[in-house]
């Protein structure tokens, strides 16, 4: 129910990224864009509306988006996110 509660009527954003092999081969130059492109919109997206989506692993885009939203206080914003 709580959770529910949390993301009703809200929009999901998904953020999926490569497998670890295929990261760890991306050039550090792209990886910097994918990680500009992630902090805009981490910024810019209203939260009342939306939420974001990662397959939960922690390493490549989606450990990139964990540690954004941590620095942007967006992580963990609720009790839910810690239990999902």
């Amino acid at each position: 129910k709580e959770i529910r509660k949390a993301i009703y009527k809200k929009i999901p954003i998904a953020i999926i990224g490569s497998t670890y092999r295929n990261w760890l081969k991306t050039p550090i130059d792209q990886k910097g864009r994918i990680v500009s492109v992630i902090k805009s919109l981490i910024r810019d997206i209203d939260y009342d509306k939306v939420y974001i989506v990662t397959c939960g692993v922690n390493y490549g885009v989606e450990e990139e988006v964990h540690n954004i939203c941590k620095d942007a206080n967006y992580y963990n914003k609720s009790s839910i996110q810690k239990r999902l």
